[in-house]
């Protein structure tokens, strides 16, 4: 039996020590157990830098910026690289966006077909694509300063096209909203009699009288 529990210790002790021992030697009760060497893969992990201001939380930032576009936090590494003032002007920027857009980056995540999600999200990326860009264009070195500036252009030219085109639907929306009201105000109209009728009637009369089902048990209709 003791044995057996000896073992059984070996056992645990060695698949715990297989954690984090490095090829030592352990001796369980003058048995030596030889742990080898593990190799722990590399995995890259976004770097995520923490602000001291506590208005920005930056976790929330970078974990929007990952659903919407991966690139922008490479893109914000390397400004963090460059200068680190610039790096959080550039996320408190961001930062106002996401908030401000909290309720369809939600959606986005739960509802991604709703068509309120396929028309703001892309203007979203893109305005967050022009701060990033604003910023990396701020720290680039000469040389890169032209292609940075020629890319934000082209984003800022896209971003154009989108809100227009949200507009152009806000005002079809709201066209097709009118033109209800208009048809519920001209049948109120034609029926302004029965609509104050009714409302007297409520006003004046017992109200069990009204229903179409009897109210109580005591009803004898």
């Amino acid at each position: 039996m003791q044995k057996i529990v000896l073992i059984i210790w070996i056992i645990i002790i060695s698949t715990l020590s297989s954690l984090f021992a490095q090829g030592e030697d352990i001796f369980v009760e003058d048995i030596k157990i030889t742990i080898p060497k593990i190799q722990v893969p590399n995995i890259q992990i976004p770097q995520i830098k923490i602000s001291s201001d506590r208005t920005l939380d930056s976790s929330y930032v970078y974990e929007n910026l990952l659903l919407l576009d991966k690139s922008f936090i490479t893109d914000l590494d390397f400004i963090y690289s460059k200068n680190e003032k610039v790096y959080y002007k550039t996320m408190k920027d961001i930062n106002k966006i996401i908030l401000s857009k909290s309720k369809v980056l939600i959606l986005n995540q739960t509802k991604p077909n709703d068509y309120r999600v396929k028309r703001d999200i892309p203007i979203i990326s893109e305005e967050i694509r022009s701060i990033i860009l604003a910023g990396k264009y701020s720290v680039a070195e000469p040389s890169q300063k032209q292609k940075i500036l020629a890319e934000l252009e082209l984003t800022l030219d896209t971003l154009f096209d989108l809100r227009e085109e949200a507009r152009r639907e806000e005002v079809q929306e709201l066209k097709a909203r009118i033109k209800e009201l208009e048809n519920i105000l001209a049948i109120r109209k034609n029926n302004k009699d029965k609509i104050i009728q009714k409302r007297l009637w409520e006003l004046t009369e017992d109200k069990k009288y009204i229903n179409w089902d009897k109210n109580t048990e005591e009803d004898e209709f």
